[in-house]
């Protein structure tokens, strides 16, 4: 398993929001909830990844938090959101 980063970009928050919005859970939530409520906490949520330009970046590194670590199945590994800083 190795390590490696990635970016979720967006062009603007309402997309972001969208797409955030698109996910099963939201849309469970979304159904509970009201769909007002779930993406006023996801435009939160986004704020701190807003640029200058108005669009949306967000960092990620992957992969195992501990070399001496085994995963504990064969899907997702320790995740990590470290500030993004370009």
């Amino acid at each position: 398993m190795v390590e490696g980063d990635t970016q979720w970009t967006y062009p603007d928050l309402a997309t972001g929001i969208r797409g955030l919005n698109s996910s099963g859970v939201a849309i469970r939530a979304a159904g509970i909830a009201g769909a007002e409520v779930v993406s006023a906490a996801h435009a939160a949520a986004l704020q701190p990844f807003l640029q200058p330009d108005g669009s949306l970046r967000i960092g990620a590194l992957y992969g195992p938090s501990r070399p001496d670590l085994r995963p504990l199945s064969h899907r997702a590994t320790a995740w990590q959101c470290p500030a993004y800083d370009a």
